[in-house]
């Protein structure tokens, strides 16, 4: 199994114009941590792909987020065992934990259930069983017209979701995506429709007639997937005749099973007439038993004198193995009519060509075909690419050397997440937890960073035991300390941490270092475990200890601790103009972190006496560490360090460096193993 890490949501103002809100962030995160959700491919619930979960909530100084998480199969095995997961999961929320509700309107239905039946759920509960809207609403059927309805005669309570008394009717099944009663139908599309004007214009579509659900069960499902209509010349008329044809450059099978997508102008009865249609050379759909081909189609026609579309309907053409076959040779314009169509729209009367593009695009949801043809732009889109790429431009120069860059006034990093909870041995108040690994001759080998003996040190001298488990001590000269994360039996043991972790801060603040501390902490939050962890420079530590953060807080305050926190935060910290994105400090375990890059032994040439080292580096590698002011500095494994004071052993001793006068950790014996990147010297 594969699992990569994600942002599920953040609180700034989406590209549909939507903002959470951090107390609806927490409140989701805190209600589903342990939630295991199914994952499909662009909303797909045919294309089962993973699994996620919640991950935590994540504040910085500009913004919240709510981390995620999604496991993949990386063989067949894994992926069968993922798609029995989903299914299973997806018909335990829907079906089974409504069951009363599905008995209820199986008795309503009562004789007018005939033969096999289904229990489906997308967007409320419903059953499928073949026919029986014509059985329950034969009035209604009379009033169809060549398989249409007019909409002025549906009562919608949501996009293609109709009241009729107790009961529910849809949309045809064609408006789902990919043609499943798995999927949600075309919410934009009909929606549109469905707020047409009918007073000049007729407006009709098709039902489902083998679907009926149970009116009060109907909620709406949003999935943000953002989609935009195109902007092109409304001078419909000077579009050339003829036939363009769109390939699909992103067509994989996975997220998009469109292969191309044609577009044709022609003159048919006297009239400007517009034809697109959508192609795919994978089975989509079985109709009696055999794999078919459906494929979307649009067919307009276009006043000579105004301009203005006067007709425009759309419809899915369905091909068996050989026509499709066929038709993958040939255009639109030669393509045969007597294949299996079913319109499923239509609307006849003057239609405003800036409707008619939404109808169009928004019939073809997932196909960005449509939006190239018409030359479509998106300026939100554009714009938010445009800040991404500028962003990662800037950034180029610093990755091979510096992943991520901490600075002073930028502001501390919060992440905060429910784990389950762990018994903790009587013998000790406090368990170091390390996630830091180094392969060392071969080897991989767990290890805690040097400055991380004193921490625990000083956090004993003010009342908590700690154990630090046996593991390599790796010093680096830079100035930045990723401690390990401290698992405590209570959150007074936590606090003495943040104690501990703030006078260190203020001893730094005053020496004036330029120095980037993260650690975790995790402690006991009634039958679970909160996971709390900092990253930032001290003197924002600093800050925020002064503003009455220093404490970690219980269970029932946590929400009220994250926004206080995030405030303070935003108000002291926004106007700063580097933002660090959360993935930059996110490790593989989860946890916040400054990632080093180690020199790589070809850049090289030797070590010198002096504990230095010579490099090889190109002309474009100088500028850059010259401009940035980086160097590289050695790593190390303390093999045996005393107390500059006592003599001792120092991790044995009670005399703690930094925070007890003229005492240091004297190096005794260590072994280089290599030399990392830094615009942190501790020599300079």
């Amino acid at each position: 199994m594969l699992t990569c890490n994600g942002i599920a949501v953040t609180d700034e103002i989406n590209l549909y114009n939507e903002k959470f809100s951090l107390q609806a962030m927490y409140h989701a995160y805190e209600k589903q941590w342990d939630t295991i959700f199914p994952s499909f491919a662009n909303h797909n619930h045919k294309i089962s792909i993973g699994y996620s979960k919640l991950t935590g909530i994540y504040i910085d100084s500009k913004m919240a987020y709510t981390t995620n998480s999604i496991t993949i199969g990386e063989n067949e095995e894994e992926e069968k065992r993922i798609r029995n997961v989903n299914y299973h999961l997806l018909y335990k929320t829907n079906v089974l934990d409504n069951i009363e509700q599905y008995k209820t309107l199986e008795h309503k239905l009562g004789d007018y259930i005939v033969g096999d039946k289904t229990y489906y759920w997308t967007n409320c509960v419903f059953i499928h069983n073949k026919d029986i809207v014509k059985r329950v609403f034969p009035e209604l059927i009379k009033k169809m017209e060549k398989g249409l309805i007019n909409l002025e005669l549906l009562s919608p309570v949501l996009p293609g979701i109709y009241k009729m008394g107790e009961y529910l009717i849809f949309a045809h099944l064609y408006f789902r995506r990919s043609y499943s009663y798995l999927n949600t139908l075309n919410t934009p599309f009909l929606s549109h429709i469905e707020s047409l004007d009918p007073t000049d214009k007729s407006v009709k579509i098709a039902i489902d007639l083998d679907c009926i659900g149970l009116a009060g069960t109907e909620h709406a499902e949003h999935e943000y997937s953002y989609w935009w209509g195109p902007k092109f010349n409304d001078d419909l008329k000077s579009i050339p005749l003829g036939v363009t044809r769109h390939e699909n450059e992103h067509y994989n099978k996975l997220f998009s099973e469109f292969l191309r997508t044609e577009f044709g102008w022609y003159i048919q009865d006297d009239k400007h007439t517009f034809e697109s249609e959508e192609i795919t050379d994978i089975p989509n759909i079985k109709i009696d038993g055999n794999n078919m081909y459906a494929c979307r189609f649009v067919h307009s026609m276009v006043d000579d004198v105004t301009g203005v579309p006067t007709h425009l309907d759309g419809a899915v053409r369905t091909y068996s193995d050989d026509r499709m076959i066929e038709r993958l040779d040939i255009s639109i314009k030669d393509s045969d009519r007597d294949t299996l169509y079913t319109k499923i729209w239509r609307i006849d009367g003057a239609i405003p060509i800036s409707i008619w593009k939404e109808l169009i695009t928004h019939y073809y949801r997932d196909n960005m075909m449509i939006g190239e043809y018409f030359g479509g732009k998106d300026e939100k889109l554009e714009y938010q690419l445009q800040k991404r790429n500028d962003k990662e431009l800037s950034e180029t120069d610093l990755k091979d050397f510096l992943p991520c860059d901490i600075l002073r006034g930028e502001g501390i990093k919060i992440y905060f997440s429910y784990d389950q909870q762990t018994i903790l041995e009587d013998k000790y108040d406090i368990y170091v937890r390390t996630d830091s690994f180094i392969k060392l001759e071969k080897q991989i080998n767990k290890f805690i960073e040097s400055q991380t003996i004193s921490l625990c040190k000083l956090i004993e001298r003010k009342g908590s035991k700690v154990r630090i488990p046996f593991c390599k001590n790796i010093g680096f000269f830079d100035m930045v300390y990723n401690y390990p994360t401290f698992e405590c039996r209570t959150t007074s043991d936590a606090n003495v941490i943040i104690s501990a972790i703030k006078e260190m801060c203020e001893i730094w603040h005053r020496n004036g270092d330029d120095r980037v501390v993260s650690f975790t902490i995790k402690t006991p939050l009634n039958e679970r475990s909160g996971v709390f962890r900092f990253l930032g420079h001290v003197d924002d530590f600093c800050k925020y200890y002064e503003n009455k953060f220093d404490y970690i807080p219980d269970d029932a305050n946590v929400y009220n601790w994250l926004a206080k926190s995030y405030k303070f935060l935003c108000d002291t910290f926004s106007t700063f103009e580097k933002d660090t994105h959360p993935f930059d400090i996110i490790n593989s375990c989860g946890n916040l972190s400054i990632k080093r890059n180690f020199v790589p032994a070809k850049k090289i040439k030797s070590w010198n006496e002096d504990g230095s080292t010579t490099l090889l580096l190109t002309k474009e590698e100088v500028e850059v560490i010259k401009k940035k002011r980086i160097t590289a500095v050695v790593a190390f494994i303390n093999e045996e360090t005393h107390c500059s004071k006592c003599g001792k052993i120092y991790q044995n001793c009670k005399c703690i460096s930094l925070i007890d006068k003229n005492v240091f950790e004297e190096i005794k014996s260590c072994k280089l193993i290599g030399a990392t990147w830094t615009n942190r010297s501790a020599f300079l």
